[in-house]
């Protein structure tokens, strides 16, 4: 869970306080009692379970957010939507856009360009002049698998790809 809280320590690094979280924010502390605040990808806890993400709060319970997107419908078909349901490898730290994490490059949710359906089993193929890469980060030489992908352009090769 990126920017989460994992532990608090004495002056001399002894650990007093750990935290450890589900996917979606059920957080679990252990040792010391402590009123530290920052938590589940570094926001707030206010107390009661929810976090503050600056412009809307999110809920690990639903694993959502409890009001809607600040967007309204151009947000998507869920407004309440946190992370793309991914919230192992996204972050929303201001609950107004998602951030998707590739290769340690953060992507916006802007960064979408649509759907590309992949019906072959090859490594590469090409779309609209990108390459479509496969980006399983334990093994970028398998072949893409058949299926329908979301298309984000990487402006961090070069060429850039999708």
């Amino acid at each position: 869970n990126l920017g989460s809280t994992l532990a608090l320590t004495t002056s001399a690094g002894a650990i007093q306080t750990s935290y450890t979280y589900e996917p979606y924010g059920n957080t679990t502390a252990s040792g010391a009692s402590s009123t530290n605040a920052l938590q589940y990808t570094g926001r707030e806890n206010d107390g009661t379970g929810l976090y503050y993400n600056r412009a809307r709060y999110y809920s690990p319970t639903y694993s959502q957010f409890i009001s809607e997107d600040p967007k309204g419908l151009s947000a998507g078909v869920n407004p309440y939507a946190y992370v793309v349901e991914s919230p192992l490898l996204n972050t929303d730290p201001l609950g107004l856009e998602v951030f998707i994490a590739i290769n340690r490059n953060l992507y916006t949710s802007d960064s979408i360009m649509g759907t590309v359906d992949v019906s072959s089993d090859k490594t590469t193929q090409t779309f609209d002049g990108y390459t479509l890469e496969n980006a399983n980060p334990q093994n970028a030489m398998l072949p893409v698998p058949p299926g329908s992908y979301g298309a984000f352009l990487r402006t961090d090769h070069n060429p850039p790809r999708i």
